[in-house]
Order: C-alpha cells, then structure tokens, then sequence
C-alpha cells in the first residue's frame, strides 16, 4: 500500500543508522515490524502471573520424579 507521510529528517536518518538498512523504506518497514512485535511482547508479559490452571513448582516436580 502506498501511503505519503512526512517524517522528521532526524528521527528517520536515526532510523537508517540503527537498522543499517540501505533504503528509507526497508528502514521504516523494519521498525514498524519490530513495534508491533514490541507491542505483542508486552502484551504476552502482562498475562504472565494470571494465568491460574498452571501446576506449581512442587507438582511439576513429582510428575518429574514419576517419570
């Protein structure tokens, strides 16, 4: 999809510097790519704790030794 957009000469040569990437738009497309899996990760971390049918650290365990 095209899309027109003005970006901060700054903010886009920073860009191109970190990514080492050879064109704005390969830049750009990668640090969208790793927003977006950023966002995914912080959203899988805050479920971490929540979950309550996991076994606990002393019934892994025993199924351990079972085994």
């Amino acid at each position: 999809m095209k899309t027109t957009i003005d970006i901060p000469e700054k903010i886009l040569s920073e860009v191109l510097l970190y990514s080492k990437m050879k064109s704005k738009k390969d830049a750009i497309i990668t640090a969208m790519e790793e927003y977006v899996q950023k966002k995914k990760m912080e959203k899988f971390a805050s479920k971490l704790g929540t979950l309550e049918n996991l076994i606990s650290s002393a019934e892994l365990q025993k199924l351990r030794r079972k085994a």
